[in-house]
């Protein structure tokens, strides 16, 4: 006997799936139960999305945090901490996949509050009232111990043998379970003598030796969440618009116009001629009264993103040059990004605040794809300011010297950099561009990263259907959620050039005006304006679309490339190479969409929107749905997409070759996919199910399609 959750689907045989199980549990849509493995064919047969399988593992990834690196770490002693007086317990809980509806009130009944969802019907939580309470509730299967293993990594607080003598101190965050848990943690940091560095809602920097033995002690504090490293965050450094679709006839009169798209960067030359006319405002945060670019990184990401052209007669304008461009320079005197708040909270709000609905951030912190306090405040942003896109640069931290998951001489997985693990922005990896300025190899670009061929063989442009080497891979490190998001040209992009900044930041020179450098820093502003366009194609038609809307259209929009690096043993979309593939604005204008509001809304677990679609011709049929999902280290809400066509009775799930071909529910990714490149004619429903409890409120969604015939076209569904 197996256990199965899952959930039925249009045209499912309820009675017959609840005949198969034994000691079924229904709630809405959703069932789980016992039944024999051999009728698991049979029950998808009967309509019965699977949620999870057991015999696909996650990937194995490489240590949370770079850390000490390769010293031998002792273990972290995961005793259960101390009581908190005055706090309670946390805890780690296991639910019944099905539990009752009033399960959260019957738990605040025993004095428990569920903080965070961390895994399905796995949940952490505060005790108040000790345990004795939660022996009657029999849909509690299992209570642990948040233990120090859940709150930090031995490469953070760990020293074997304790600090050196003299060793100077570093930087660390400490993020608390609550915003009102702060207080106290501050308190403690200063009972200790650690000086802070700020602080923000719920997390404080502060300084101390590295390793001290006394962080342990603050990783073991029932109100604390997660202890980490600082990583400071570094850049991530005409032919890309042809390649990206952004001259298709479909878009022919959009530029942008109308829109206000921030950006955070070193600075900006406010007398270029393709930028002069396109700055709303520049804020100088790193260097007060001065937010000239010095370095020149600024300056190429803004003229990609909105650059008129004007001094190249067109030739070299930005993706949206109609927009306009509000620019917060965070480049200090010493040629760091301390400009950058403690909490990026305050970043995004002052843009916001400027009228901003589109953010690019071509920037971030190494951090091995694991999801860092600053992922979460992007999270928390959006989830307060859902119509706010965050679009930030995957990171350059991909190599291909000792790959650990793809064979020798391919670009290995997990080096995202954060806060591009945030569940809420659209992650940008890079592609090749058409140009290949200058011509050489990857090894000859970076012996060391790319050794070995075929990658270290072939070169830096030239081939639009490769990756770019650099990009960075996912999963993030929890629940293995696709990162990036798609991908854009990223290599040989010529692009605005400041008139301070230095040849060396470039890559090759082209003019006065212009130069040529590569990272995915290029490809996240060509996106960012992308999203430009289609903000001002949206609000044409009376909307104003959330992030979700956009970051839906983008994804759904993609091509997927054919390259052997950006399939990499895996060609079917997603993967953690290109994420869903290529921006491609040709064919991303959606035929139908919906967005939030009562539509779009599912209020707790087992609820579905189902959405029609009617088609009277054959041909491709894609259909995307993403929503702006509550913060946390994991999804907090969990839908599902399915597409049904009623007259075969046939069923495409979201995502479902993203690891494998047995195809069950994506309860871990809050961007999902259904691709068909030959949908028949005939009545459709998309279907999207709630497949976890809603933690925090009702959770609005939005989905777009495209590849209707003529006679389909439905525009908004209301």
């Amino acid at each position: 006997m197996v256990a199965v959750v899952g959930h039925l689907a249009g045209g499912s045989d309820r009675d017959a799936v609840l005949a198969l199980l034994t000691g079924a549990a229904v709630r809405e849509d959703v069932v789980s139960g016992d039944t024999d493995e051999a009728n698991l064919p049979v029950l998808q047969q009967l309509g019965l999305v699977l949620h999870a399988r057991a015999d696909l593992p996650p990937l194995a990834p490489p240590a949370r945090y770079a850390g000490l690196g390769s010293l031998d770490l002792p273990a972290l002693d995961d005793t259960p901490p101390p009581a908190q007086p005055g706090y309670g317990e946390t805890v780690v809980l296991r639910t019944a996949p099905v539990p009752p509806p009033d399960w959260r009130d019957r738990l605040a009944a025993a004095g428990v509050a569920v903080l965070e969802r961390v895994a399905d019907h796995r949940y952490v939580a505060r005790l108040t009232g000790g345990r004795d309470g939660l022996a009657a509730l029999r849909f509690v299967t299992d209570v642990r111990p948040y233990l120090l293993s859940d709150t930090a990594d031995a490469g953070n607080v760990v020293t074997p043998g304790g600090p050196p003598p003299g060793a100077r101190p570093v930087r660390y965050e400490v993020l608390a379970h609550r915003p009102a848990d702060l207080p106290a943690i501050r308190a403690w940091l200063a009972g200790q003598g650690w000086p802070e560095d700020g602080a923000g809602r719920r997390k404080v920097r502060f300084r101390c030796p590295f390793g001290d033995a006394r962080l342990l002690d603050l990783a073991r504090r029932q109100d604390v969440a997660a202890v980490d490293l600082y990583l400071a965050p570094g850049l991530f450094n005409d032919h890309a618009q042809r390649i990206a679709g952004l001259r298709a006839p479909a878009l022919a009169g959009l530029t942008g116009r109308g829109q206000i798209v921030g950006v955070a960067d070193t600075g900006v030359d406010e007398r270029h001629p393709d930028l002069k006319d396109r700055l709303r405002r520049v804020v100088a945060l790193g260097r007060p009264g001065d937010g000239s670019d010095p370095h020149g990184h600024g300056t190429h990401v803004a003229g990609t993103l909105a650059g008129d052209g004007s001094a190249s007669g067109g030739t070299f304008r930005g993706a949206a040059p109609g927009a306009a461009i509000f620019f917060q320079s965070v480049l200090d005197a010493a040629g760091g990004l301390t400009g950058l708040p403690v909490d990026l909270h305050d970043l995004l709000a002052e843009a916001y605040d400027a009228g901003c609905r589109i953010h690019n951030n071509s920037w971030g912190a190494d951090a091995g794809s694991v999801y860092r306090m600053s992922s979460l405040e992007i999270d928390e942003f959006v989830a307060g300011h859902p119509d706010m896109l965050v679009v930030i640069a995957a990171g350059n931290a991909g190599r291909s010297g000792a790959p650990r998951h793809v064979p020798r001489g391919y670009v290995d997985l997990f080096s995202v950099a954060a806060p591009a693990t945030a569940k809420n922005a659209l992650t940008v990896g890079a592609s090749r561009s058409t140009r290949s300025l200058p011509h050489r190899t990857w090894r000859q670009w970076s012996p060391g990263a790319f050794p070995d061929t075929p990658i270290g063989a072939e070169h830096l442009g030239g081939d639009p259907e490769s990756l770019a080497a650099f990009s960075s891979r996912g999963p993030c490190q929890e629940h293995d959620r696709i990162k990036p998001d798609l991908v854009a040209p990223g290599t040989c992009v010529v692009s605005a050039r400041s008139a301070p900044a230095p040849d060396a930041t470039f890559w090759h020179g082209w003019d006065d005006h212009y130069a040529v450098l590569g990272g995915t820093s290029m490809a996240a502003p060509l996106v960012a304006g992308s999203a430009a366009l289609l903000r001002e194609w949206f609000t044409g038609r009376g909307h104003e679309p959330s992030a979700a809307l956009l970051k839906a259209t983008l994804v759904n929009g993609a091509r997927w490339l054919g390259g052997h690096d950006a399939g990499a043993q895996h060609p079917h979309p997603p993967n953690c190479h290109q994420g869903f593939g290529a921006l491609n604005l040709a064919g991303t204008l959606p035929h139908a969409y919906a967005d939030g509001g009562g539509t779009t809304t599912l209020a707790g677990l087992g609820r579905t929107v189902r959405l029609p679609l009617r088609r009277t011709g054959k041909g491709s049929l894609r259909v995307c749905l993403a929503w702006t999902d509550p913060p946390g280290r994991g999804i907090q809400h969990a839908l599902a997409l399915v597409v049904w066509h009623r007259q075969s009775n046939r069923r495409w799930l979201g995502n479902e070759q993203r690891r494998a071909t047995y195809a069950t529910a994506d309860t871990t990714n809050n961007v999902q996919v259904v691709r068909l490149d030959e949908a028949g004619p005939g009545d459709y429903a998309i279907e999207v199910t709630a497949v976890s409890e809603m933690l925090f409120g009702p959770q609005d969604f939005a989905v777009v399609a495209a590849g209707l015939d003529s006679d389909a076209f439905g525009g908004r569904w209301r």
